[in-house]
């Protein structure tokens, strides 16, 4: 069992380069009420039976995934969070990084290799020369 360390999600780094510190995801940045964390199981041959019983095979892997709702913020603090994320990348094809997030069902992290999904931006206003973008959804889906 892990303390709580301060955040929820924290990027790594990526050793030798200029990128090397984690980047921890602002608190302040997430719509709090909003974090949502699971450590699924994953089946590997489930079916039912002649029966209609449900017969599964649990693979040994599981997998964390995670979801928050980022605030509305201007372009400034949204290149800040995107290229604290994207400069991380250990596979840009793959958007895929190191990260460690916290389940609250384990109430531990979990390290592990999370790809982030394509992200909507919308645009709420603009007031040049700054864009507000509307609220967005981030995810960290475990590989």
């Amino acid at each position: 069992m892990s303390v709580y360390n301060g955040y929820l999600i924290k990027v790594k780094g990526i050793e030798d380069t200029a990128y090397a510190a984690d980047f921890i995801i602002p608190l302040q940045y997430m719509i709090l009420s909003s974090y949502k964390a699971t450590y699924s199981t994953l089946d590997g041959d489930t079916k039912r039976d002649g029966e209609g019983y449900l017969v599964r095979t649990v693979l040994p892997h599981k997998v964390a995934h995670c979801s928050v709702d980022i605030r509305q913020m201007s372009n400034a603090e949204i290149w800040l969070l995107m290229d604290g994320i994207q400069s991380r990348y250990t596979d840009e094809n793959e958007n895929k990084v190191n990260a460690s997030i916290w389940v609250p069902q384990l109430n531990d992290y979990v390290d592990a290799e999370f790809y982030v999904p394509d992200i909507e931006f919308t645009i709420r206003k603009i007031e040049p020369p700054k864009i507000l973008y509307a609220q967005l959804t981030l995810e960290f889906i475990g590989y």
